[in-house]
């Protein structure tokens, strides 16, 4: 297995009414490739009121399927570890705050080590806030030496008696992560990871616009909606709503007198509802049977009605940013609405907002919506293994850096055009090829 192909990530998630699984490589030039997706709709529930998954076994048989049939597909890349996006839904951000002492004598200021950083971030994982839920991760928000405020960068430079840090911690019930942990473990896979399904959205943000700006992430669904509030990478407030676009649909058919599948019509499939042309088309006629007189309904008309109850849903989402007063926020929408044509303009009520529905092309995928949160997830993982300097795990791999380092150290590198001829000339600002394995490592000068 070539070095490169080992960046492999399978995910898997169980929403309200599918189960969704699928498997992404990053190349070396770290673009996205879905190499296997697959998703099963499902009439009835899979997740109870609280997140849990209903019927275990049954979940069970459809990741196990999806996977014999990605290792079928791809001989020799048997997963061995899955990622798991866990829902939000009745999520708690607790906060949480932990010191060690530095010195055992009090007199004495000791030196700040890393293996005490260490055990300090160890301690807010430890034991959740609320005792029947399960932390699924934490963030550091304020470090404090000697209960003064720190920088975390420069904090191994400094002399003090304690350290001190503030966190969130993230929590979900023990027994909806059980249910979603057993069904990986019930087909004989490892957990590579987990994550909830609104931190996997937000990791899809370009990640300098992160930086700079707070966010809010809006997750529509069919019945229910989520907003998350995040401001230097961390989740800071979480919102569910139980109401989502099929009461938006309900309300139209009601309005215009039509049946509710013929109002799924007119929001997903009929209009552009960000086309210039809209005005004056008409798109309706209904005979009124109080007037007496055939109604007319044109695009504009029918825009006002879905616009009207679409932001009665979402004015509740944004409330959670309220009490932020943040004139930096940008706001990214998932789900649902994505299947709205020019949904963004049902959004914003001025063409300026910093109001976006989220929209990314990948190779491999015409509709995403359902694959966003793995997707993200993917990001997570991988930036992971590039950032860490001591050990890289995928879903099919795992190996310690120094060994990667050493192995590719021990390689003979070539110019393409070269091999098999008299290397003695210096080739410049030409591909380099890895001998054994054939793939393109770098495009850079020699000397």
């Amino acid at each position: 297995m070539q070095i490169l192909d080992k960046r492999i990530y399978a995910t898997w998630e169980v929403q309200n009414n599918s189960y969704n699984f699928s498997v992404i490589k990053y190349n070396d030039k770290n673009d996205i490739l879905v190499l296997y997706k697959e998703s099963y709709n499902s009439k009835k529930d899979l997740l109870d009121a609280e997140g849990k998954i209903i019927d275990i076994k049954a979940a069970a048989k459809y990741l196990n399927d999806f996977c014999e049939k990605y290792e079928q597909s791809y001989n020799g890349y048997k997963l061995s570890k899955i990622s798991i996006i866990l829902p939000s839904k009745n999520l708690k951000i607790c906060n949480k705050y932990e010191e060690i002492l530095i010195e055992s004598d009090v007199n004495i200021p000791g030196q700040v080590k890393r293996e005490q950083i260490l055990n300090l971030l160890s301690l807010t994982k430890q034991k959740a806030v609320n005792n029947d839920y399960k932390i699924i991760n934490s963030k550091s928000i304020n470090w404090f030496l000697d209960g003064n405020l720190t920088n975390i960068e420069g904090i191994l430079k400094l002399k003090g008696h304690k350290i001190g840090l503030d966190s969130k911690t993230y929590e979900i019930d023990k027994t909806v992560y059980n249910t979603h942990i057993q069904v990986v473990k019930m087909i004989g896979k490892e957990i590579l990871s987990f994550y909830l399904n609104i931190e996997a959205l937000y990791r899809n943000i370009d990640q300098d616009l992160k930086k700079k700006r707070s966010m809010m992430i809006v997750n529509w669904g069919e019945n229910s909606i989520e907003a998350a509030y995040f401001a230097n990478g961390a989740l800071l407030d979480y919102k569910y709503i139980p109401q989502g676009l099929a009461s938006v649909r309900v309300i139209i058919a009601k309005i215009l007198k039509i049946k509710e599948n013929i109002a799924n019509k007119y929001l997903y499939n009929l209009v552009d509802f960000n086309s210039t042309n809209i005005i004056d088309s008409n798109i309706l006629y209904k005979w009124d049977s109080d007037t007496k007189s055939l109604k007319k309904n044109t695009k504009e008309n029918l825009k006002l009605i879905i616009q009207k109850q679409i932001s009665e849903i979402y004015n509740n989402a944004k409330s959670l940013q309220n009490n932020k007063k943040d004139q930096n926020l940008i706001i990214y929408n998932f789900g649902e609405i994505r299947k709205i044509p020019g949904g963004e303009a049902l959004l914003k009520k001025n063409i300026l907002d910093n109001e976006f529905v989220y929209s990314e092309t990948i190779m491999g995928i015409r509709n995403s919506i359902n694959m966003e949160a793995l997707i993200g997830s993917t990001r997570i993982m991988d930036n992971r293994n590039v950032e860490k300097q001591n050990r890289m795990i995928t879903s099919v791999y795992t190996e310690n850096h120094k060994t990667i380092n050493e192995r590719l150290k021990n390689q003979t590198f070539i110019n393409k055009e070269n091999y098999n001829k008299d290397n003695s000339e210096n080739p410049k600002l030409k591909p380099l090829f890895l001998l054994n394995e054939g793939i393109i490592i770098d495009k850079k000068e020699t000397n």
